[in-house]
């Protein structure tokens, strides 16, 4: 695999002050991985916000470029060509970016420095997607971590800043991951997780629905009733009046 892969150019990039990419296109694939700040950068028509840690892919003649000012930004830029295609997500984050920017920086290495023939660099360059490769195949368990996490809040409020943050990835990152994985947004699954968790409690408990608004973290009882009716078309209520006895019959 990646047995005509030329590595092209390649470098370490660092900006302290504020730093926006030009808008183009190239002739070459290029892996960027950040290794500190924030890159904001669009690729054709999808926009990202990347952090430390996560890689963005860009093919030929994808047209690319900065969206807003980046501020103390550092990341290696690689570019190399290849008649193989690149199985990996646009932007992922790897398991062990560790291990990434270590080989990333041996790639360097031997592209930078007088004595070594290319061949050092290509090879290099095929270990680094090898890695990339193998770390982008743990995205499924990270959507199943994420499940896990919802399923455990048990119909409490789930902000997806606090989930990210616990998690160690960014917010952009974790809901495209989960909109990738079935189509549905993490905002969805997770309010439509909580309101199954109601739902179950209305049918199955004796609680009124004050108790069962503070038993959810709800800060307002008008607000319970809003949201649950907003999200079903429902009142609380006449849910319960409707379907107890449907589900005691």
């Amino acid at each position: 695999m990646y047995e005509n892969l030329k590595f092209v150019i390649g470098g370490r990039f660092y900006r302290k002050e504020q730093w926006l990419h030009e808008t183009r296109t190239i002739d070459t694939t290029e892996i960027i991985i950040v290794t500190g700040g924030e890159v904001n950068m669009f690729v054709e028509d999808e926009s990202y916000s990347l952090k430390a840690g996560e890689v963005l892919k860009i093919l030929p003649g994808e047209r690319h470029g900065g969206t807003v000012p980046s501020q103390a930004t550092s990341f290696f830029w690689l570019h190399f060509s290849s008649d193989e295609q690149l199985p990996l997500e646009t932007v992922f984050k790897p398991q062990n970016c560790d291990r990434v920017m270590l080989i990333a920086k041996e790639l360097l290495h031997y592209a930078e420095t007088d004595g070594y023939p290319d061949e050092c660099a290509d090879a290099m360059m095929r270990v680094l997607l090898f890695e990339l490769q193998h770390s982008s195949s743990e995205t499924g368990k990270l959507v199943s971590e994420i499940k896990e996490r919802v399923r455990r809040a048990g119909g409490m409020a789930l902000m997806i800043s606090d989930l990210a943050k616990d998690m160690g990835y960014s917010e952009d990152y974790l809901c495209r991951v989960f909109k990738r994985s079935g189509g549905v947004q993490l905002k969805q699954y997770i309010t439509g997780a909580r309101i199954d968790v109601i739902k179950r409690d209305l049918l199955i408990g004796a609680e009124s629905l004050s108790a069962l608004s503070e038993k959810y973290g709800f800060s307002e009882y008008k607000y319970f009733l809003k949201f649950f009716k907003y999200h079903t078309g429902i009142s609380p209520s006449s849910y319960r009046k409707t379907y107890y006895n449907l589900h005691t019959n």
